[in-house]
């Protein structure tokens, strides 16, 4: 059996490429804590949760300053693939309707010492009725036995039949993974990425450059074995 507990700070919070709360600086809690259980079948299977909690000013989105996104996932190798299946609720706890949808995920992944190359969807079933997906590439350069940078380029886009948003290209990033691994399974990491939306403008609020683009830091701290 293994696990993964962790504690982190970012500079917003993104959902889909874009910054969930009133502003691209409103800061963010994102922490995470699952139980991997290994040689299920033919794969792993992982149960966990993560949470996140604005710690700026949301006036506007007060109702999801707190979430909670418990999650199951099963997956193993295939062949040449990684496949992995599960499913996240989206929890609101300060809203009416606490739960806000049910969404299913999958990724597919072609490792090898290039570039791998994956592909991630996550359909909702219930009230928004939609897909998002993700195609993206990256690679793992380890640097000694201490250090990790994982930087990824992806393009998404979705549709959903909720205000009827026809499905359309969402967002273009870049990011990486910078990770410092200790001793007994303890790692700290630094993650930045820069995203584009490309979304069609009437989407936007502000569809300038300056409104489409967001930078943003996470800070993480944890352990796993």
């Amino acid at each position: 059996m293994g696990y993964v507990v962790e504690a982190g700070l970012s500079s917003t919070k993104l959902v889909h490429g874009a910054p969930k709360y009133d502003t691209k600086s409103t800061p963010a809690t994102e922490d995470l804590v699952a139980v991997r259980l290994k040689d299920v079948g033919p794969g792993t299977l992982q149960l966990g949760s993560s949470f996140a909690m604005a710690l700026g000013d949301t006036t506007k989105k007060y109702e999801k300053a707190e979430e909670v996104l418990p999650s199951v996932t099963y997956g193993g190798k295939m062949s040449v693939m990684l496949l992995e299946v599960g499913a996240r609720v989206w929890f609101y706890p300060r809203m009416a309707q606490v739960r806000q949808d049910v969404e299913g995920t999958a990724r597919l992944s072609i490792p090898n010492g290039f570039l791998t190359p994956t592909l991630d969807l996550f359909p909702c079933f219930l009230e928004k009725q939609g897909l998002y997906g993700v195609v993206g590439a990256e690679h793992l350069f380890k640097l000694g036995s201490r250090f990790h940078v994982r930087p990824r380029a992806q393009v998404g886009a979705q549709g959903y039949d909720a205000k009827s948003e026809r499905f359309h290209a969402q967002e273009v990033s870049v990011s990486s993974a910078v990770t410092a691994l200790f001793g007994e399974g303890f790692y700290a990491a630094i993650r930045p990425s820069y995203t584009t939306l490309v979304s069609p403008s009437h989407y936007l609020a502000d569809a300038s450059f300056g409104g489409r683009s967001v930078a943003y830091v996470g800070f993480a701290v944890g352990a796993q074995r």
